[in-house]
């Protein structure tokens, strides 16, 4: 014992750094877990920024595309057939839309409405009237056929237009 009494502050130096060594490794590890905490809600909040500007981009692409759909009056897109025949030196003989059959007429927020177009026009007017209804990407061009024994053309669309 009078051995230990002469180390005693030694003794109690190692045995105070023991406990903050026991209290320091406890709080470490506490934080350590914190950390982890924090960089895997980190990691989450950044997972779903990337799904909101996904989100945004779709957003952005979704209006992109309803711009190509016409308004839902079927005589607004007859105006502009009658101003792309103009433009394009041809004359629209006749125009009958009817609604389109099948399970894609009620898609979302537009629907598929068949027109078709007999059109007095040569080869060059044709192909600018054809590219202008392309362009508008509203309109599909299903049937394109001369007209037996007369100078014109048939035409068979499928246009889409707003509900």
């Amino acid at each position: 014992m009078p051995v230990l009494l002469k180390y005693k502050n030694i003794i109690f130096v190692v045995t105070i750094l023991f406990i903050v060594g026991v209290v320091g490794k406890g709080i470490y590890f506490k934080y350590l877990d914190q950390d982890k905490a924090i960089e895997g809600r980190r990691a989450e909040l950044d997972g779903k920024k990337v799904v909101a500007a996904r989100l945004a981009s779709i957003n952005r692409e979704i209006e992109e595309f309803e711009i190509v759909f016409l308004d839902g009056d079927i005589f607004h897109f007859q105006r502009m057939a009658d101003n792309m025949a103009k433009e394009s030196k041809i004359r629209i003989k006749s125009f009958k839309p009817k609604a389109a059959g099948g399970p894609d007429v009620a898609v979302l927020k537009y629907k598929k409405i068949d027109v078709i177009l007999n059109v007095m026009a040569g080869y060059k007017g044709l192909s600018k009237f054809i590219k202008a209804l392309e362009e508008t990407g509203a309109v599909e061009i299903h049937q394109l056929r001369k007209e037996e024994g007369v100078a014109g053309f048939y035409l068979a669309l499928k246009v889409l237009l707003k509900k």
